[in-house]
């Protein structure tokens, strides 16, 4: 990163990296400096997203699911993430919706799970103290 500081393909294997080591602020740093290098690839906002999910951060993970969407309207990117955060926000059926329109079988199916195990009787999900 030192050698290509305004290279955005650098800052966001290093920003993956951060996260894999559960340095989430300064993966969310990188991230969002690779996405204002080139900020027109809608797999970076997903990854952002899932950032942010990580990081309880769930505004801005809906906004940053909202941003990926809008840059490839034709396809259903991050609709796994999407019913995710919608879930966490306490919103069961909008969650369900959302990961039913999930194109990845195996995310779809994982987050049906996530959802029909959480309805009825979560109110979003609680994260450890």
């Amino acid at each position: 990163m030192v050698l290509s500081p305004g290279d955005a393909r650098v800052l966001i294997v290093a920003s993956i990296l951060k996260m894999v080591l559960g340095r989430l602020d300064e993966a969310i740093d990188l991230q969002e400096r690779a996405i204002a290098i080139d900020p027109v690839v809608p797999r970076k906002f997903l990854t952002l997203t899932s950032m942010y999910y990580s990081a309880h951060r769930l505004d801005e993970a809906a906004d940053a699911i909202q941003m990926a969407r809008s840059l490839n309207p034709s396809g259903n990117l991050g609709q796994y993430y999407l019913g995710l955060v919608l879930l966490a926000q306490g919103d069961a059926p909008a969650a369900l919706v959302a990961i039913e329109q999930e194109t990845y079988e195996v995310l779809r199916m994982t987050g049906t799970a996530i959802v029909l195990a959480c309805a009825g009787r979560c109110r979003g999900i609680r994260y450890g103290a």
